[in-house]
């Protein structure tokens, strides 16, 4: 990610060029966010709903991002090839300390995505995109603040997970 925010920075973006890198980032993160959230659903409902709205926060940024584009007479913005899906939360471990191990990827990403944004911010030439990624900027800070602040209360380890279909030598 570092490499990629040097090349933007080294190579002063045409504002074409900067929508799409911007379109490709958010389509990720919104594909990051929603897969996460269905995954702590039955894990953790607020935990859920929260990164669904952090979701829904991208798709409103990508809005925006096509108005641009739109107002550029450019076409829609499109993601080059495909995004990475995420493994699922079912593996040998604990599913609590798989989903804590999940979260603390996506506070990562988040960091990652702050740094991103203000790389552009930085590298930015287009007047018209100014205000969009200032902003994009304070909101992925927050954003990083926020899952920070969540992961401190997340009370994972006392939810009592669906019992096994093996019987217990107890029963």
């Amino acid at each position: 990610m570092i490499d990629t925010i040097r090349s933007l920075l080294a190579i002063g973006l045409h504002p074409k060029r900067q929508i799409q890198e911007l379109w490709a980032h958010e389509q990720a993160e919104k594909q990051r966010y929603r897969s996460t959230a269905f995954h702590f659903l039955t894990l953790d409902t607020a935990t859920g709903r929260l990164l669904a709205v952090l979701g829904t926060e991208c798709e409103a940024r990508l809005t925006g991002l096509e108005s641009f584009a739109s107002a550029m007479d450019m076409p829609k913005p499109q993601c080059e090839g495909g995004t990475r899906s995420l493994t699922s939360l079912a593996h040998d471990d604990e599913p609590i300390t798989v989903a804590r191990r999940q979260f603390s990827k996506t506070i990562a990403a988040a960091k990652r995505a702050q740094h991103f944004y203000e790389a552009m911010c930085e590298s930015n030439c287009t007047l018209a995109l100014q205000a969009f990624l200032h902003d994009g900027f304070h909101q992925k800070r927050a954003e990083h603040r926020l899952l920070l602040e969540h992961f401190d209360t997340l009370r994972l380890e006392t939810l009592r997970l669906p019992a096994s279909t093996s019987s217990s030598p107890n029963s």
